[in-house]
């Protein structure tokens, strides 16, 4: 094992503070960095600007926040993995938070189908003889055998919206407790051990946030003909990669350090070498998605009222009840 050793491997090494992490950059981490903190700067700017034009195209719709709330995801996770860069010991809280912020990013992108929909009163009137696949990524599509197709009805709804809601209420309870053993020394004690409570913690958040993306996938799969026209396939691609980055990537980064890739340096052990360029790659990545989500999501701002209507039908005003949009007869 090379993490948490110095350069000869022989002496732990503790994760640096911000001051240590900044005076012991090298000339090209210092151009990295600024860079990246231009590209932050740029997304900021760019998300005050697609305020203004989302307000003004969605002006008094449901689907205005949802949409500033999606885009402002790739923004914060940029910023936070810039912060955790040049602060390493933050790192670890930043990322609790970000996967709390993301939680309910999932929630949003689920009001924006379900608002293409026409809500679910409307979507499972007109999609009632339609039958749902539930062997789906990325929990059942290994169990197609098993796992049997079902009509669509207010319950299939109601299903689908408990799998996300539940992601975004079990995140912040259990961010709230990896912050609380975090704050004791205790979170990366078991990271990698299963004889410690944080290993299985870590677990029942990324269960949680697979449940999330399977319902979020199953509608998706089941609507898929009718979002075409408001290009769903692109928006909800972007909530995936994402999805995978935040989950994934660091994990994947975490255990190229067993097999060598990331050595210890003078102020940073292997391990947290590897959380450091995985929060450089995560920037020019949030970027990218940024302009990619945006590109679709302006697409559609003078798109119909919903999947349901047609080009030549005016946009069927809506009520709310019980946080339930039903067209007003």
């Amino acid at each position: 094992m090379t993490d948490n050793k110095s350069p000869n491997c022989s002496l732990p090494l503790p994760t640096p503070n911000i001051t240590v992490m900044f005076q012991g950059m090298t000339k090209t981490q210092r151009v990295v960095f600024y860079s990246e903190t231009f590209a932050c700067a740029w997304l900021f700017l760019l998300l005050l600007y697609d305020y203004f034009y989302f307000k003004k195209m969605l002006t008094d719709h449901p689907r205005l926040q949802s949409v500033l709330f999606i885009q402002s995801t790739f923004v914060f996770y940029a910023t936070t993995s810039l912060l955790s860069v040049i602060s390493p010991t933050s790192s670890t809280l930043i990322d609790l938070v970000f996967t709390v912020y993301f939680s309910y990013t999932l929630k949003e992108i689920l009001w924006v189908m379900m608002d293409y929909l026409g809500g679910d009163i409307c979507a499972s009137s007109h999609l009632e003889d339609t039958r749902v696949r539930l062997a789906v990524s990325p929990l059942c599509c290994l169990f197609g055998q098993c796992c049997p197709a079902v009509l669509v009805t207010r319950k299939y709804f109601y299903w689908i919206k408990f799998g996300v809601y539940q992601c975004a209420f079990l995140h912040t309870i259990f961010d709230f407790i990896s912050a609380f053993l975090w704050s004791n020394g205790l979170y990366y004690e078991g990271y990698n051990n299963p004889r410690s409570f944080s290993f299985y913690l870590e677990i029942m958040e990324k269960m949680s946030i697979l449940f999330a993306m399977y319902s979020l996938t199953s509608l998706f799969m089941t609507t898929y003909r009718q979002l075409a026209p408001f290009h769903i396939m692109g928006k909800f691609l972007c909530i995936q990669i994402t999805m995978i980055i935040s989950g994934f990537q660091r994990t994947i980064f975490g255990l190229l350090v067993f097999f060598n890739v990331f050595q210890c340096t003078n102020i940073l052990s292997a391990q947290d070498r590897a959380t450091v360029y995985h929060h450089y790659v995560v920037v020019p990545e949030m970027v990218l998605l940024y302009v990619v989500s945006r590109y679709f999501h302006t697409r559609d701002t003078g798109a119909v009222a919903n999947a349901f209507s047609t080009s030549d039908t005016p946009p069927t005003k809506t009520v709310e009840d019980n946080d339930e949009r039903t067209p007003l007869l």
